[in-house]
């Protein structure tokens, strides 16, 4: 079954992509936006997004002197009202 018009925001802190999950996602009637961590730090309202895929990075959760957009990042999680949101976490190695 593809379900049509569903919305996925990738949060991307490395400039990469997000491997093979994207192709999936437009298979299955995903509208895919970015939003770059590394080059900004506005993030996306929630409201209308169907997934979430963050990628990781060679960062910790603690290093919010050097990334200051994790303050942001966490903040995003702590403002989730929504329990039907579907949040996939992908952790990059780094090389």
């Amino acid at each position: 079954m593809v379900y049509q018009n569903k919305k996925c925001e990738k949060l991307l802190t490395l400039p990469k992509g997000i491997g093979s999950i994207e192709p999936w996602l437009k298979i299955n009637g995903y509208e895919i936006t970015s939003t770059k961590l590394f080059e900004e730090a506005d993030f996306p309202s929630l409201k209308d997004i169907d997934l979430l895929v963050i990628m990781g990075g060679p960062m910790s959760v603690n290093n919010e002197d050097k990334y200051p957009w994790l303050v942001h990042e966490k903040n995003l999680f702590m403002r989730q009202s929504n329990p039907i949101k579907l949040f996939w976490v992908f952790v990059s190695v780094p090389n």
